[in-house]
C-alpha cells in the first residue's frame, strides 16, 4: 500500500469509519430492527481498476460475507490518482466507496453504480460524509465539504446517457445541499487540488 495511502486511511482511523457507519445507518434509518451488522473493511491497492465506462478510475468496492457473517468491504484505491491532490479529496473518495458497500448491503437491490449514486443523491448521502470530513479536517468550509460528498455522484444527477444537469436535481441540491450543483462540481475540483486543500504527500 502507498505509504501517503496508508496516512489517509489511519488518519479517518478505526473510530472514523466506525462513526460514519453508525451515522450513515442512523441518517438512513437502516438500524430500525435495533441490531447492527457487523463490518470489516478492508483495503487493497490496485493501479488498474476501471469503471463501466472503460476509463480507469481512483477506486472501486466490492463486498463479501464472511464466515462470521461479518461484512466486509474491501476498497481497492488506485495511488495513482492522488498523488497531486489533497488528503481531503482522498478521504472523501475512502467515504464514498465506504457508503457503496452500506448500500450493497443494506439495498441489495440496487446492484449498478447509476442505482447506487442515484439513491446516494437522493437521500442525502453526500452530508453524512460531510459530517465526517468536518470532523477530519476541521478547517474545511462547510459548502466545500458537501460538494466534496457530492463528488462522484454524476450520474445521479444528470439526465441519463447526457452530461446535462436534471433541471430538478439541481433545485434540490440548492434546497438540501445548500448550493447548486455547478458550484458544487466547481468547489469539489477545487478542493482536490493539491495545495488548496492539505497535500496528500
Amino acid at each position: 500500500m502507498d505509504q501517503c495511502l496508508l496516512s489517509v486511511i489511519q488518519n479517518i482511523g478505526e473510530a472514523g469509519h466506525k462513526t460514519y457507519i453508525l451515522r450513515t445507518y442512523s441518517d438512513q434509518q437502516f438500524n430500525a430492527t435495533g441490531t447492527l451488522k457487523k463490518y470489516k473493511v478492508k483495503y487493497v491497492s490496485n493501479t488498474l481498476l476501471i469503471g463501466n465506462n472503460g476509463q480507469p478510475v481512483p477506486a472501486q468496492t466490492n463486498v463479501t460475507i464472511l464466515a462470521d457473517g461479518t461484512n466486509q468491504v474491501e476498497i481497492a484505491l488506485n495511488p495513482t490518482f492522488f498523488q497531486t491532490t489533497t488528503k481531503e479529496w482522498v478521504s472523501a473518495v475512502i467515504l464514498h466507496e465506504l457508503a457503496h458497500g452500506i448500500v450493497s448491503i443494506e439495498k441489495p437491490a440496487l446492484n449498478t453504480n447509476l442505482m447506487q449514486h442515484t439513491f446516494m443523491f437522493d437521500e442525502r448521502f453526500p452530508i453524512s460524509i460531510a459530517q465526517s470530513l468536518t470532523e477530519l479536517f476541521p478547517g474545511i468550509d462547510q459548502h466545500d465539504a458537501i460538494a466534496l460528498g457530492i463528488d462522484g455522484l454524476s450520474e445521479g444527477y444528470t439526465i441519463p446517457g447526457t452530461n446535462t444537469i436534471n433541471p430538478a436535481k439541481n433545485t434540490f441540491a440548492e434546497e438540501k445541499y445548500f448550493q447548486n450543483l455547478n458550484q458544487a462540481i466547481t468547489a469539489a475540483n477545487r478542493n482536490a487540488i493539491a495545495g488548496y486543500g492539505t497535500v496528500f504527500c
